[in-house]
């Protein structure tokens, strides 16, 4: 029981020493995020490379009870959302949440989630949100990231999409928001 102890102790602090505040979007109308910590995460786009896992915790104040919470997590590519599989989208397991939670009350929500070989190489906006009873909407983020092979290119430069070997055309800095660490504003 303490060797369980002092593993979640000492990952919790592995996560608290490389996690890095990012600026970050409300994209719900209450606005009630008061701060997001991504890992890794050192200069934004965040860069999530495919084979590791990303963490990710989010401070809010909840704009209403709620006995049950459920997480989503979207890539917006062209001003679609595509969805992303949840590892766990249970909001109120493993999550630092226990639940039920209650209104004007500030929680933080962490996650792990792990990036997959088979994602494409390219940027996007993620769009992570939380819900609470009824699909009400608990927080919602819009942050960008881009997913890479680790450095993997061909001679021309362009990356590889490991399943396929085929080249990958990435967005350009104008196809997604990637606003400097200086500009945190939270609209």
């Amino acid at each position: 029981m303490n060797l369980l102890l002092c593993i979640a102790v000492c990952a919790t602090l592995l996560f608290v020493v490389q996690a890095e505040s990012i600026n970050f979007k409300n994209c719900d109308a209450n606005g009630t995020v008061t701060s997001m910590d991504v890992s890794p995460c050192p200069v934004q786009p965040c860069v999530f490379h495919k084979g590791d896992d990303a963490s990710v915790k989010v401070c809010f104040k909840a704009p209403a009870s709620s006995n049950n919470l459920t997480a989503e997590i979207d890539g917006i590519v062209a001003g679609i959302p595509v969805k992303f599989p949840m590892p766990n989208p249970n909001g109120c397991y493993q999550s630092g949440i226990e639940c039920p939670i209650s209104k004007s009350q500030t929680y933080c929500y962490t996650s792990n989630l792990a990036v997959l070989p088979s994602y494409p190489s390219i940027r996007i906006v993620v769009r992570w949100s939380l819900f609470g009873d009824g699909k009400v909407p608990e927080f919602c983020v819009l942050f960008p990231v881009e997913i890479d092979n680790a450095g993997r290119e061909t001679p021309t430069g362009r990356e590889v999409d490991t399943p396929t070997g085929r080249e990958i055309d990435t967005p350009t800095e104008t196809e997604v928001d990637t606003s400097s660490r200086e500009d945190r504003n939270t609209e």
